[in-house]
């Protein structure tokens, strides 16, 4: 996978130790600029087509921030370089944050047919995971953890969309299902799939079902998400 860095320029090394160096919102409000005058449609920045290409900012014949393609291992190019904050993804084809956000859900004991826990004791179609409408975010993984081995579809990773009633005052709750977790033909008790590119834009309630006759022990399941970086981004 590509690593995506921007260049400093020798020549302004001595005005950084002159003047400091700019502070984050600076940097941002420069970033955000550079987006609305110069990005197209086909996409934020130049995307690397190989491994061992990067991304580098440089001032243009305009005096303008702007940006090229180099070779990491270049003499010249790619050994002057700092890291950005976000990377180009080959799997997904989009330029994902370097942090991960990781939202575990859990059942004590055997579960079979019912919600897991975001906190200790509620189920959490009742206390779910909220992600407001503030950024995008793809969730890239999916992680599971048991007691016991087994086998087949497990679990649903999945977004509370609202609720109805239901008799003596109760509440029933509706949702999406956003994945579902199939463990394979043999048994384990530990499964990873790293291949997951499902998007999440608005208010999203993420919350986690245990499948009817999973039959699990201890399950633990866990979400792996990152910020999507896109051309409306100012932060």
């Amino acid at each position: 996978m590509a690593v995506r860095s921007r260049g400093v320029k020798k020549e302004y090394v001595q005005e950084l130790n002159l003047e400091g160096v700019a502070t984050q919102k600076e940097m941002d409000d420069a970033f955000a600029e550079h987006i609305e005058k110069d990005h197209t449609a086909e996409g934020l920045l130049p995307t690397p087509e190989e491994e061992n290409q990067i991304l580098k900012s440089y001032i243009n014949d305009d005096d303008e921030l702007a940006w090229k393609i180099v070779k990491a291992d270049d003499p010249q190019e790619g050994l002057t370089v700092i890291s950005l904050p976000y990377y180009w993804d080959d799997v997904r084809e989009k330029y994902l944050d370097n942090n991960e956000i990781r939202v575990t859900f859990y059942k004590d004991g055997n579960a079979d047919d019912e919600w897991f826990y975001y906190i200790p004791s509620v189920r959490c179609d009742r206390v779910p995971h909220k992600l407001v409408d503030s950024q995008k975010l793809c969730i890239v993984e999916v992680q599971i953890f048991l007691s016991e081995a087994t086998n087949g579809e497990v679990t649903e990773i999945r977004n509370i969309t609202g609720y109805t009633s239901s008799g003596w005052g109760g509440k029933t709750a509706e949702y999406d299902t956003l994945a579902v977790v199939n463990l394979g033909e043999d048994d384990t008790d530990t499964y990873v799939d790293s291949t997951l590119d499902i998007d999440l834009e608005g208010d999203i309630m993420l919350s986690g079902y245990v499948l009817e006759d999973a039959d699990l022990e201890d399950p633990v399941m866990t979400v792996v998400m990152r910020k999507v970086w896109e051309e409306e981004d100012d932060s």
